[in-house]
């Protein structure tokens, strides 16, 4: 029996699949995927006997091909663009990154930070050039990521933006299909220093001046932003991209394993311990 409705499939593959589950079973491997299975299992998704790995992959799966939502194309950059081309132990990726008003999908900080922006079919471009706006005054690199289906659109949209664009196919490949433009000429280091942790901006401005910084603790940020307003934009953004880029995996190369291949984003963005991951590996195992 089929199920036909598949708004149902779609709510229970996104939970299955959500960073809050995955969460869940990490804290406590003994709760299942936590939500009920129905309408997959109608559908013939998962097996009554499944385990929460294979329920989860039934979830990805059918996402990929029924209702391709952000997620899918974060965990996509995260195998094809982190994993594949470079490398848990060289790169760094930073999940829904606060820049001005806006929030950037991933940057993904190899030798270089390259802002992803995603814009599924479910998505609506009326913002898009806005975020653009201010992703670009705290990186210079920009790739919007569609789906094949829509990207001519996004392409005459974009067509006086450095932006790339990358799409992804029905197989959820990712190839691009525009290079983007490093664009340096809306940089503002009070833009970039805001997407940094204390402990951040504050090595940059001891690399800037050369000696410790020691102010109390309510005036810190106000004398890391001077000190770092005497250096130019460019080469702020240079030290900026040395910083991000050391936030690396706490689990390093462990999160690259098969098994997790359809939580990697999840798994990126929740940021676990090699034992935390021992307990997702339990919780894998364990029947739906």
């Amino acid at each position: 029996m089929i199920d036909e409705d598949p708004r149902r499939v779609a709510i229970e593959a996104a939970h299955v699949t959500s960073v809050a589950t995955i969460r869940r079973a990490i804290s406590n491997p003994k709760l299942g995927v936590g939500h009920s299975l129905a309408g997959m299992r109608a559908a013939g998704l998962v097996a009554r006997e499944a385990t929460a790995e294979e329920a989860l992959s039934a979830a990805a799966r059918w996402m990929l091909a029924s209702h391709r939502n952000e997620g899918v194309y974060k965990n996509a950059i995260a195998n094809q663009l982190l994993l594949q081309r470079h490398g848990l132990d060289k790169a760094a990726i930073i999940n829904e990154l606060k820049i001005g008003a806006s929030v950037a999908d991933c940057v993904i900080v190899n030798g270089r930070a390259t802002v992803y922006e995603i814009k599924s079919e479910l998505d609506n471009p009326s913002k898009l050039l806005k975020q653009l706006r201010d992703y670009r005054t705290a990186f210079k690199r920009i790739v919007l990521v569609t789906h094949e289906s829509v990207a001519n659109a996004y392409v005459n949209l974009l067509i006086d933006e450095p932006v790339g664009v990358m799409v992804m196919n029905s197989r959820g490949r990712l190839r691009t299909l525009r290079a983007p433009i490093d664009y340096t000429s809306d940089l503002q280091i009070d833009a970039m220093i805001k997407t940094l942790r204390r402990s951040e901006y504050l090595r940059i401005a001891e690399l800037i001046v050369g000696a410790t910084v020691d102010v109390p603790a309510t005036s810190l940020f106000r004398r890391c932003l001077d000190i770092s307003r005497t250096v130019s934009e460019v080469d702020y953004c240079r030290l900026h991209e040395q910083e991000l880029r050391k936030r690396k995996a706490r689990a390093g190369v462990a999160l690259g394993d098969k098994r997790f291949e359809d939580a990697r984003h999840q798994l990126l963005t929740i940021d676990p311990t090699t034992a935390q991951l021992a307990k997702l590996a339990d919780w894998m195992s364990r029947r739906a």
